[in-house]
């Protein structure tokens, strides 16, 4: 098996690869969400959605542990903070973004009081 692994004479099946060509991806997009941040964490009342120029949002949803939506924010925003007063209990939550009908960034969070 470790002939399979190593290839013949201890040779690594992958030296043969370039190491300088760029490994090509099939429907990559640019993630649109990677610049999107969610603090304090842990929070208590208030979470800060930090969102990044170019970026037309239009809702923010929290969900508990289980899935459960707890708390939602229906509404058209660009770059900038958005403040969310979170009334809900102490524990994990996920914070998504949404630009039409697609989740571009899910961020975890907790909250203590």
């Amino acid at each position: 098996i470790w002939e399979e692994i190593l290839g013949k004479k201890g040779k690594s099946v992958t030296d043969d690869v370039k190491k300088d060509r760029p490994i090509p991806t099939i429907g990559a997009k640019k993630d649109l969400g990677s610049n999107i941040s969610v603090y304090p964490n842990p929070a208590n009342n208030l979470i800060f959605i930090k969102l990044p120029s170019g970026i037309d949002v239009t809702g923010i949803h929290l969900f508990d542990i289980t899935g459960r939506l707890v708390q939602s924010l229906n509404k058209q925003m660009q770059s900038g903070v958005v403040q969310l007063d979170v009334n809900v209990e102490n524990g994990t939550y996920f914070v998504e973004v949404l630009k039409k009908d697609s989740v571009i960034a899910r961020r975890k969070i907790v909250i203590v009081k």
